[in-house]
């Protein structure tokens, strides 16, 4: 179930674990209440790696604030043709 803004109530069933974006402060009223209610939380970056980078052998990842599809596509074109 998809749920809307940000409201402590959206922690109920409670998680197992709260993937915070950057973006969210810690003033965040969802955000203060996993910290105050002691929930496993994680970010982004680290969710990635934890459950997906870490299953495969090899991984290529683009990350940065500009220009992620075009290093993407640029790379992906390198390595179809090699």
């Amino acid at each position: 179930e998809v749920k809307l803004g940000f409201d402590p109530a959206n922690l109920e069933p409670r998680p197992d674990l709260v993937v915070v974006g950057n973006a969210v402060t810690r003033t965040n009223p969802e955000a203060a209440a996993v910290e105050a209610l002691g929930i496993e939380k994680t970010s982004f970056p680290a969710a990635l790696g934890r459950f997906f980078l870490g299953r495969v052998k090899r991984s290529l990842v683009v990350a940065g604030t500009h220009g992620k599809t075009t290093t993407t596509g640029m790379l992906a074109h390198c390595l179809a043709t090699a």
